[in-house]
C-alpha cells in the first residue's frame, strides 16, 4: 500500500518533534508523566517467535509478558517513551505522538543497497523504521545516546494500539496489520 506524501510528512515530523524533545532531556529516567495514552495491560502467555534461523523460519517460542509503559516513559513528556532492545549492538525504540496518531520508531541496520531516503535535513541510507496507522515506513534520524532503559526478551509495550516485543536478538512492532521484525540484523516488513 503506497504511503502518501502528507502521511511521511507528518510521520517526519513526529520524528524530528521526538529527536528535538528528547535531546533536552538529560537523563531518562523516573519522574512524573501523563500516562493518558497509555491502555490497560494485561498480561499475556501467547507464545511469541523469539528467533529467526538463516532461513527465516521460527527458532523458538516463549510467553510474552506485557509491561507497564510507565516503565519507559520520559519524564516531562506526555505521550514519549524510549526503550533499548536486544541486540549486537543494543539500539533504540520509542512511542510519540505523530500528528494526532502514535508512532513507533526503532533504529535498526538496513541491508546495503536499500534505497536512500530523505527526512528533513537528513539524507542517505536508512537507519531507522517507523510504525504509524497501519503503516511501516523507511526513514533516517540520529539515534541519540541518551540513557534508556532495556526491554527484555519477552516483554511487550503497548501504547494506543502500537505493540513492540523485544526478541531475543532484537525487535518486532506491530500496529493495525501491518508490522516489522528485526532480529540478529535481517530485517523482515509487512
Amino acid at each position: 500500500m503506497p504511503v502518501s506524501c502528507a502521511h511521511r510528512y507528518r510521520i517526519a515530523v513526529g520524528v524530528l518533534t521526538s529527536i528535538v524533545g528528547v535531546a533536552g532531556c538529560g537523563i531518562i529516567d523516573g519522574g512524573d508523566t501523563d500516562t493518558s495514552v497509555v491502555q490497560t495491560m494485561v498480561t499475556s502467555t501467547a507464545p511469541v517467535s523469539m528467533a529467526v534461523s538463516s532461513s527465516g523460519s521460527s527458532t523458538s517460542t516463549m510467553p510474552v509478558v506485557d509491561v507497564d509503559p510507565r516503565r519507559f516513559a520520559l519524564p516531562g513528556m506526555a505521550g514519549y517513551y524510549r526503550w533499548v532492545y536486544p541486540g549486537s549492538p543494543a539500539r533504540t525504540c520509542g512511542f510519540y505522538p505523530a500528528g494526532g496518531d502514535m508512532a513507533a520508531q526503532c533504529f535498526v541496520t538496513f541491508p546495503a543497497g536499500a534505497p536512500e531516503v530523505r527526512n528533513g535535513p537528513f539524507h542517505g541510507s536508512p537507519n531507522e523504521i517507523l510504525i504509524s496507522v497501519g503503516q511501516v515506513v523507511r526513514s533516517i534520524g540520529e539515534e541519540l545516546p541518551a540513557p534508556a532503559r532495556p526491554l527484555q526478551p519477552g516483554e511487550r509495550i503497548t501504547v494506543s494500539g502500537i505493540s513492540c516485543t523485544a526478541l531475543v536478538g532484537g525487535i518486532e512492532c506491530t500496529d493495525d496489520g501491518a508490522g516489522f521484525r528485526f532480529v540478529d540484523g535481517r530485517l523482515r516488513e509487512w
